[in-house]
């Protein structure tokens, strides 16, 4: 069982790739769940990320209100936060509402949600070491936000690390120039709920430690350990993704989406996306 960052059911695809048709998706009847993030997958367990329309649309749309939220608990307690915390968070969009609404990259749209999800855990963890460090255990300004970032730096290592690994066996098929997850059976993950309760023990534990050299080590190790696991329920994803790149990178082609054409007709009724289009050919024209 591959462990994912989230606490919800992973729906495994079950359409064959020239099934993927706009009356296929009325067929299914998608539920649309906040955090429900859907996934390929084969029965190796080699997990590719969906491409339905509702959930390029809604679940990575939901993800970023969540983002925004969790951005937003800082600035309540420190204000000097709250101007990086809007930068981000803008940087966030843009980024979403480029691959969602304009570009037909399967893999970049891939990149998008991976980091939605590998951004969570780190986060939260930064925020734990950083709360209680400069709250309960009296650690200087500077020391606390040093720690904070140690969560984030063990992410990125594990990151690396994940994405050097070979897969024999690849999760997709590539079609003219279109990316088709392999078709299996279904799975469940909760690696969301163990690692919540993980941050949530950490939190309870670490203010009751009397040394504060102790508590502060528990505090940081814990929270970076929980953020590595992520990463590790997480590296197929990110070892088929990077796989993926390289061949597009070796080719000099951009693989697209298996429902390009439902993709377009939901991206030609949503007004916002239609906004975001003409935004982002205006700031391209100015550019040019």
């Amino acid at each position: 069982m591959a462990p994912l960052a989230h606490r919800s059911t992973m729906t495994i695809c079950r359409d064959q790739p020239q099934r993927h048709t706009a009356s296929s998706s009325n067929h299914h009847g998608w539920a649309d769940y906040s955090l429900n993030y859907r996934f390929c997958s084969t029965g190796k367990g080699i997990e590719m990320i969906s491409s339905e329309p509702r959930f390029v649309f809604n679940t990575t749309r939901n993800w970023l209100l969540v983002l925004a939220m969790l951005l937003s608990i800082p600035c309540l307690a420190f204000p000097w936060v709250t101007t990086p915390a809007i930068a981000l968070l803008a940087l966030f969009a843009w980024q979403r509402g480029q691959c969602v609404y304009v570009s037909d990259s399967y893999s970049r749209y891939c990149g998008v949600v991976l980091f939605q999800l590998l951004f969570l855990m780190p986060y939260l963890a930064a925020l734990l070491i950083f709360i209680l460090g400069t709250r309960k255990l009296g650690w200087p300004m500077g020391l606390s936000l040093t720690a904070a970032f140690f969560p984030a730096a063990l992410t990125l290592v594990a990151h690396h690390l994940v994405r050097r690994c070979k897969i024999a066996s690849l999760p997709y098929e590539i079609r003219n120039g279109r990316v088709y997850p392999v078709v299996e059976r279904e799975r469940r993950a909760g690696s969301l709920l163990w690692t919540g309760l993980g941050v949530g023990s950490m939190s309870l534990i670490t203010p009751a430690l009397r040394d504060n050299v102790a508590a502060g080590t528990v505090m940081t190790l814990g929270a970076s350990t929980l953020s590595a696991v992520i990463v590790l329920g997480l590296w197929r994803n990110i070892a088929s993704l990077r796989q993926l790149q390289e061949e597009e990178r070796r080719k000099g082609v951009r693989y697209t989406f298996a429902n390009l054409e439902e993709i377009h007709a939901w991206r030609s009724r949503s007004y916002t996306a239609r906004l975001f289009a003409r935004l982002d050919n205006a700031l391209g024209k100015r550019r040019g």
